[in-house]
């Protein structure tokens, strides 16, 4: 009499692994939350008329002025540009209590020419504005 073989079942391995996976899965998920991104965009929607901020804002990317504006941050608000602002010949002027901050990236540097974090012309009226520099070369011009 030939012996009939039973075949192996294939859950014993298959279930296992799975629950690995979806444990590792969770893991990185449950990471998330606390992980901080900022996407670069290559260009961000231009400024073209006064702006008034009154909660605190981020940016990134290259922030385009195509007009004369004022900028009003309010007291202890902040807006950030990580990346550029270019006022393209025309000027920006920040008021308020609260304070902007530019910082250069991806060969942005610090100062007010070429490709760098500000390049054109900022009055500051009232509210502090802090440039920090990318890994590129550049010079600030305060007047």
């Amino acid at each position: 009499m030939m012996k009939r073989r039973i075949p192996r079942q294939k859950t014993g391995r298959i279930l296992p692994a799975f629950l690995s996976i979806l444990l590792s899965f969770v893991t990185v998920l449950g990471l998330m939350p606390g992980m901080r991104t900022t996407a670069y965009a290559e260009e961000l929607e231009p400024w073209s008329q006064d702006m008034n901020f009154r909660t605190s804002e981020r940016f990134g990317g290259v922030l385009r002025i195509l007009n004369n504006i004022t900028v009003t941050i309010s007291e202890g608000k902040t807006v950030t540009v990580e990346g550029a602002i270019n006022t393209e010949g025309h000027t920006l002027t920040v008021s308020g209590k609260g304070q902007l901050i530019v910082k250069g990236y991806n060969g942005y540097g610090a100062g007010a020419r070429g490709s760098n974090a500000i390049n054109g012309h900022i009055n500051v009226k009232g509210a502090t504005v802090t440039v920090i520099g990318g890994n590129g070369p550049g010079f600030l011009c305060i007047r």
